[in-house]
């Protein structure tokens, strides 16, 4: 399913329905970059990269597809998460209620997602926007969802440039490419990077103690 065609950068999201209720936070984040692994297991498989090239061609690339879970992941010194041995994927993963979500592309990107819930959007809203900011959203029709929309498009923005939140997220200078993702209606989900790209939706399905694509 592609949402934005004719061009040649392409972004491949991924995304898994779970039932929060029988696990912990701890093991759907787990999930998350087991669900990223089975998906980058099967582009190595397939000896085909994301921009039609094999991503770390070699006999590297040929263990990691023999193994998923061989793929060792890194984290920057801000805590942006990234393969160790295959440089040329830049991915990015979130998660919220029954959704897990993963986003993987050739330049830097930044993914996330929120379900739609009942949060003091004034308080939190004066806290993640500035002055002229704040007044337009006062005087949005629906505040809750104006709150999400801008709250998924900056958290978006904060993981694409993997600086972390210790800045703040108040004046953002919001600048690359940004766009929101339809997944469902109770929940709000937003993609960052620098420039615009071809998106691809695959789904895949809870299939034991891995994933299967549909």
């Amino acid at each position: 399913m592609s949402l934005v065609p004719e061009t040649d950068r392409r972004i491949e999201v991924i995304f898994c329905r779970i039932d929060p209720s029988l696990y912990s936070q701890r093991e759907i984040s787990r999930m998350a970059y087991d669900l990223l692994r089975t998906h980058v297991y099967g582009i190595l498989g397939k000896s085909a990269g994301l921009s039609g090239r094999a991503p770390g061609e070699g006999a590297d690339a040929e263990n990691k597809a023999e193994d998923p879970f061989a793929l060792k992941i890194g984290r920057t010194e801000h805590g942006k998460p990234y393969f160790e041995e295959l440089s040329d994927i830049h991915f990015n993963i979130s998660h919220a209620g029954e959704y897990i979500l993963a986003a993987l592309g050739s330049e830097p990107l930044g993914i996330d997602i929120e379900k739609r819930r009942k949060v003091n959007f004034e308080r939190l809203g004066k806290r993640i926007m500035t002055d002229p900011e704040y007044r337009d959203f006062l005087e949005s029709e629906d505040r809750e969802e104006e709150f999400f929309r801008k709250w998924v498009l900056m958290e978006s923005y904060v993981k694409w440039t993997g600086l972390g939140l210790a800045a703040g997220m108040q004046g953002l200078p919001m600048n690359g490419w940004g766009t929101f993702l339809y997944l469902d209606k109770g929940y709000f989900a937003a993609l960052r990077t620098e420039f615009p790209a071809e998106i691809v939706l695959a789904e895949y399905r809870r299939d034991g103690d891995g994933f299967r694509k549909l």
